[in-house]
């Protein structure tokens, strides 16, 4: 069972907030496939759970901004936890698609951690979701994660981070995240 500093990284890796606007709004997506990613644009309120087990899970709050770079080619989405918060943290996300593997990107860069996370995934359009697969270090451990984000009518984005730990038989949820859009000013 990872101890207390493992989970604080996990909250980090779940949470994302707000830490800069871009200068100037980017074309519009450059393929069908990137149009889905289009739900990563926009400024969101996000409340964070993260279960290690028994007990209360930890909870945080986060806001962030998502916007077209380099030409529409991908989505950066910067975040910063609530003022608030105990634990301050930044993040930058940048989301895309590679035309030749023909499958999305994640990258994953944070303050409470000195390693990326990285990981390729799907796209299902009938129900909305992203699905991301891939390893995040832990120490000398490689822990293999699945990353999914359902996007449902309202444009709020259900996050499920799950994680498959040494032993163990399947995947489990480690950490939830509700991405709800703010209202347009």
């Amino acid at each position: 069972m990872p101890d207390r500093r493992t989970s604080l990284a996990l909250v980090l890796l779940a949470t994302t907030a707000l830490a800069q606007k871009p200068a100037a709004p980017a074309p519009a997506p450059a393929s069908d496939a990137h149009k889905a990613l289009a739900a990563f644009v926009g400024e969101f309120d996000q409340h964070t759970e993260v279960r290690m087990g028994p007990g209360e899970p930890l909870k945080a709050h986060s806001t962030s901004t998502g916007a077209w770079i380099l030409g529409g080619q991908f989505v950066q989405v910067l975040s910063r936890t609530a003022p608030d918060e105990k634990q301050q943290g930044e993040r930058m996300l940048i989301y895309g698609y590679d035309p030749q593997t023909k499958k999305y990107t994640l990258a994953n860069y944070e303050t409470g951690a000195m390693v990326a996370t990285i990981a390729t995934g799907d796209y299902d359009a009938a129900s909305r979701t992203f699905t991301f697969t891939g390893e995040r270090a832990q120490g000398d451990a490689k822990i293999p994660f699945r990353w999914t984000l359902k996007v449902d009518d309202k444009g709020a984005i259900q996050q499920t981070i799950a994680m498959k730990f040494p032993g163990a038989a399947d995947y489990a949820p480690c950490i939830t995240v509700q991405h709800t859009p703010k209202a347009k000013k």
